[in-house]
């Protein structure tokens, strides 16, 4: 698996070495084919690791590809570093996945499966998550600029510090999700209910539209606290939705 996952590493990168020098030569004359979509042994390749569990792709290079891995199951893969950028990765199981600091921008990642997995620093500028499945995921410090998150479930989901300037959180389940230190300015959707169901502090920053829940007038005083004691009423609990992860 380890030789298959570096074979995609090198190989993804150099085909996209290839149109990058393609899209750079202005004279027509002197322009190359263009690249064809992805190879397809790197197709095949992908579809041998669907049916893997903890693949190791860290550094995997696939950024604006035309290849769609719609569906793909990458349950507790390492895709650290990862530059996915708008690929279509609708509806792939990355639960429990680890994509630190992966780039995503303008992905599409509608009804994705993200439970569990870890986005910490991630670039999610513009992606579309729609409802996806972001349970007790992990996105400290990512930066989701004019994300899509319309209907996405983020139960218990921790956004501290990370930028949601502009984003789209219209009928988001945000019960228990984290959002010290978080950025909230211009949060298209965003009502005062489910403001009173997620958890802030003094530093939140929110739409101008609506007001600071009294408990979060307090900053955070211990910084390595990971989850609150209780979770905050919401007027409405899914019901049968714990926060626990899938079974395998």
């Amino acid at each position: 698996m380890e030789v298959l996952a570096a074979y995609i590493r090198a190989n993804s990168a150099s085909h996209l070495a290839s149109k990058e020098a393609t899209e750079q030569i202005t004279n027509p004359a002197e322009r190359l084919p263009d690249p064809p979509e992805l190879p397809s042994d790197i197709r095949a390749i992908l579809t041998v690791l669907k049916r893997r569990k903890s693949t190791v792709l860290q550094a995997l290079v696939l950024q604006e590809t035309n290849f769609t891995i719609q569906g793909l199951d990458l349950q507790k893969s390492n895709l650290e570093g990862a530059n996915l950028r708008a690929c279509n990765l609708k509806e792939a199981n990355l639960c429990e996945a680890v994509l630190y600091a992966a780039w995503l921008e303008e992905a599409n990642l509608e009804g994705a499966n993200l439970a569990w997995s870890n986005l910490k620093g991630a670039v999610l500028q513009g992606t579309n998550l729609k409802r996806a499945d972001l349970r007790r995921a992990i996105l400290e410090r990512a930066s989701l600029e004019k994300a899509n998150l319309e209907e996405a479930n983020l139960l218990l989901a921790n956004l501290r510090g990370a930028n949601c300037e502009e984003v789209n959180l219209k009928e988001a389940y945000l019960l228990g999700t984290d959002f010290r230190r978080a950025n909230l300015r211009g949060a298209d959707g965003l009502t005062q209910s489910q403001i009173q169901a997620a958890i802030g502090d003094a530093t939140t920053m929110l739409p101008d539209q609506l007001q600071r829940p009294e408990n979060w007038s307090k900053e955070d005083e211990e910084e390595g606290e990971e989850e609150p004691s209780e979770l905050p009423v919401s007027d409405s609990e899914e019901p049968g939705d714990d926060g626990m992860p899938p079974e395998d």
